[in-house]
């Protein structure tokens, strides 16, 4: 009779025997509340957005490349963010970021935000020539953008010129000043001086700003009779400095 219990016994130990979980097994199943979908989601990190999608496409309203005069160089960039399907991406937010000429990379300089429909506009502040991107971030934790639109921004230099007097002699003299505007390097930028005569324009004097972008120039006339235009040019590709080439108004002088 004994022998008989201790074989029920032992037989149900057995029965009962724990399992453990080694370093291959699949691990425990995602408790209540939890899928395998979400634990991913989560790996990924915060979704950018309603519908967040890997498969995001970002289309810009503005043409690659823009050639914009030095007072309407500040920008704004319309487009719109969809997914792979054409469905709008909403309450996004992208990066606004550029890259002006000598500078290493893309440097952030601001945010923009989809709506509903997946718009926005990416306003960008005043600046120099320079690549412009606007980028979309799938997820919080993704090393790479997912979607990025680029602008090649060209932005003409601005100048001023004023000359003094603006009547004189045949063989009188007058005095040209004038500013070259922007960020101007500490060596100052050269501009080119320029007189309409007979037909086409004549550069005549190079002289080169201080660091605040001032310039002055004497000209002496040598009898030329008449009514003769002037204008400063600045040349493109200049060292430190990153604008395209740029005119200021004409500027008319009478001689008798």
């Amino acid at each position: 009779m004994a022998s008989k219990r201790a074989t029920r016994k032992t037989a149900a130990k057995r029965r009962v025997t724990k399992v453990s979980t080694s370093n291959k097994a699949l691990g425990a199943l995602p408790g209540p509340g939890t899928s395998a979908s979400a634990s991913l989601t989560r790996g990924l990190g915060q979704p950018n957005g309603i519908a967040a999608s890997e498969g995001a496409r970002l289309r810009l309203g503005r043409h690659g490349r823009l050639t914009r005069s030095f007072a309407k160089r500040a920008l704004r960039i319309p487009g719109r963010m969809v997914d792979a399907q054409g469905q709008p991406i909403a309450g996004a937010t992208l990066d606004l970021l550029q890259q002006t000429s000598g500078s290493p990379g893309l440097k952030l300089i601001g945010h923009a935000k989809t709506s509903a429909t997946g718009t926005f506009v990416a306003s960008t502040p005043a600046g120099p020539s320079r690549t412009i991107e606007v980028a979309y971030r799938a997820f919080s934790s993704d090393d790479a953008y997912t979607a990025t639109g680029r602008i090649i921004e060209s932005v003409q230099a601005g100048v001023q010129l004023a000359i003094s007097p603006r009547r004189t002699s045949s063989e009188g003299a007058i005095t040209l000043t004038g500013r070259v505007l922007g960020p101007v390097p500490p060596q100052g930028v050269s501009v080119a001086l320029l007189v309409h005569y007979r037909g086409k324009w004549e550069p005549f004097r190079t002289p080169r700003t201080d660091a605040a972008g001032h310039f002055t120039v004497v000209y002496q006339f040598e009898g030329a009779r008449g009514r003769f235009p002037f204008r400063a040019e600045v040349p493109p590709s200049q060292a430190d400095f990153s604008f395209a080439r740029g005119l200021s108004g004409v500027v008319n002088v009478v001689t008798k």
